[in-house]
């Protein structure tokens, strides 16, 4: 992943499949109460096992719940949890609490505690959270944390009606009350119209709306939208459906995503689910998978680039002590990236500020990008211009109508993802 430029974001527990899963930690627990009767095995694909007997169903979800009050299994998910933080990158040789290729940590993927069973989950998983997101930030300060839920609302939710069901209201999971920990760095949602049976465009992106203005109003913290997708059954994939059924939904959360991006609201970026590669010859594609020849895939490309512009196009604040990497060519042969520390102070001190706004604008109506606050904005609304005809770095043209900036050399010299398609030719040293 990182030779790559990726960034990852690892759950340390998944709530549906058997194997290092909710109920193999119950299982294993010497707290918990013995399994009296045999679980059901888990069927392939996405889904998890289906329990046709009531009764064993009951008794299924009832164990399930008891994961996140159980000593036994808190006491072997921190062990897990320790394990992974302090694991060795056998490539690297950092830590993985120290390893930058880790974006965050999903405390569990999708957890689920029945309140329609055991009344007391809401307030169960909540405590859970609480204990494991400030023990995960004991380990690791580094890293970002987040939940890792789809983001249902409780009874008694201001936005308990955007839930997609009364069945979500009976999750255990309350979106704002769970992302409020300090040790909580940022919101995450799931949207599964298919599953949830959802399937109309306006909710998928209503949901992800809704989201968006909780955050604003209550949360006060960045928003993920950290899986999506539209199923395909196997014939599917040979009879257009692609066009006519995935390509529409994964365009309509781009566009908005996208905008929520540009103007600056609290949505950050998004997933999908997921990229489908043939390890095997001949082995069927997965309902949710993308394969790189879809068409889809041209849709996801070009959301990546016009997010990676965005994000790139604002230096990196100065309490975040990174670097402030540009690009630097001077001929096809020689590319690389210098460190240019003046312009990110520049542009986060409101003159600056402003100054960096008015070389943007000048350079999207085709001028060289070197106007002055004071020339380019008149009444120079950062502030703190005086009137002095001071120039933005002109030296540094624009690249594709905007400046971009880097937190490091190799973000800079990333291939693709940096400031040049085929990377960097030249070391800052060497220029």
């Amino acid at each position: 992943a990182r030779l790559h430029g990726l960034r990852l974001i690892l759950s340390f527990c998944d709530n549906w499949k058997y194997p290092g899963g909710v109920d193999e930690y119950m299982d294993w627990s010497q707290t918990a109460p013995k399994r009296t009767q045999e679980r059901p095995p888990d069927e392939e694909g996405d889904s998890v096992f289906v329990v046709a007997d009531e009764a064993a169903k009951d008794y299924e979800v009832e164990r399930h719940a008891l994961f996140f009050n159980d000593t036994g299994a808190k006491e072997l998910y921190k062990e897990y949890v320790a394990a992974i933080v302090g694991r060795t990158n056998t490539r690297t040789g950092a830590l993985y609490r120290d390893d930058p290729t880790i974006l965050a940590w999903d405390l569990i993927n999708e957890p689920r505690c029945e309140t329609w069973k055991v009344p007391e989950c809401i307030t169960m998983m909540q405590s859970w959270i609480e204990e494991m997101g400030a023990y995960v930030k004991a380990l690791d300060p580094h890293h970002l944390v987040t939940v890792g839920a789809e983001g249902f609302w409780a009874p008694g939710a201001a936005r308990e009606e955007a839930n997609p069901g009364g069945w979500a209201l009976q999750s255990g999971q309350n979106f704002s009350v769970n992302h409020a920990p300090s040790t909580i760095d940022f919101a995450a949602i799931h949207v599964w119209p298919d599953n949830w049976e959802r399937t109309s465009e306006s909710f998928q992106t209503g949901w992800v709306m809704s989201h968006l203005r909780e955050v604003e109003e209550q949360v006060g913290k960045p928003l993920l939208l950290e899986e999506f997708g539209k199923k395909l059954a196997a014939a599917e994939y040979a009879n257009g459906s692609i066009l006519a059924k995935r390509d529409p939904i994964f365009q309509s959360m781009y566009t908005a995503v996208e905008g929520a991006i540009q103007a600056d609201r609290g949505l950050v970026g998004s997933l999908f689910w997921r990229w489908d590669v043939q390890v095997y010859a001949g082995s069927a594609v997965a309902d949710y998978g993308v394969r790189r020849f879809d068409s889809t895939f041209g849709i996801i490309a070009g959301h990546a680039a016009k997010v990676k512009a965005r994000s790139s196009a604002r230096p990196p604040r100065p309490e975040c002590h990174l670097g402030c990497w540009v690009r630097r060519k001077t001929s096809i042969f020689r590319r690389g990236c210098e460190h240019r520390p003046q312009i990110c102070a520049d542009y986060w001190d409101s003159a600056g500020m402003a100054e960096f706004n008015a070389a943007s604008a000048a350079a999207a109506a085709g001028s060289n990008g070197t106007l002055s606050a004071a020339g380019a904005a008149g009444d120079d609304p950062g502030g703190g211009g005086g009137g002095q005809q001071r120039q933005w770095h002109s030296d540094l043209p624009p690249v594709g109508k905007r400046l971009e900036v880097y937190p490091t050399e190799e973000a800079c010299c990333q291939p693709g993802l940096g400031a040049f398609a085929k990377g960097c030719s030249l070391t800052s040293s060497l220029f």
